[in-house]
């Protein structure tokens, strides 16, 4: 069974008990590993202003203590960089635009990969405690991934009545 690192272990140790109760099982199912938990104000800014988050602090659900957010990837031991695979839609486009089909079908497998892991983690949420779970890839829950402008694939999130 997977394990989390020291690293990940320490961002999972912020979380707010439904998400730790909803993580631990993804782990023993599906490996992955923990970007961030709690974000603090100087890491929230910076995210912030390179765009890879709306919110400003204290704003986010990264910032609460326990953290009411997750950010988590499948680790998959054929991907290039240490087990997590950042490529996705832009890269897929370069590839077909290049004629890449090798390229192409990697990446595209990659996407998938991502996919399938936000909805197992929705689904465990789901499962274990009926937690409405908020992904990155689908803000509204609709099940439609093209009516956003931002895509956090690995951005998950409790959504509190």
């Amino acid at each position: 069974m997977p394990s989390y690192s020291p690293s990940s272990k320490e961002k999972f140790d912020t979380l707010c008990p439904e998400l730790q109760d909803t993580m631990s099982t993804v782990l023993e199912r599906y490996d992955h590993t923990i970007f961030c938990g709690h974000r603090g104000e100087a890491a929230q800014n910076e995210a912030t202003a390179n765009g890879t988050s709306t919110k400003k602090w204290p704003d986010g659900k990264h910032n609460r203590l326990p953290s009411d957010a997750v950010d988590a990837g499948p680790v998959y031991s054929g991907s290039p960089k240490g087990g997590i695979d950042w490529r996705t839609d832009k890269e897929l486009m370069i590839a077909a635009q290049n004629g890449d089909w090798e390229v192409f079908k990697a990446i595209l497998e990659n996407i998938k990969r991502w996919y399938s892991f936000s909805a197992f983690v929705r689904g465990v949420g789901w499962g274990k405690g009926r937690y409405i779970i908020r992904s990155g890839n689908d803000w509204n829950n609709d099940n439609r991934f093209n009516d956003h402008t931002l895509i956090d694939l690995p951005h998950h999130e409790i959504v509190r009545p």
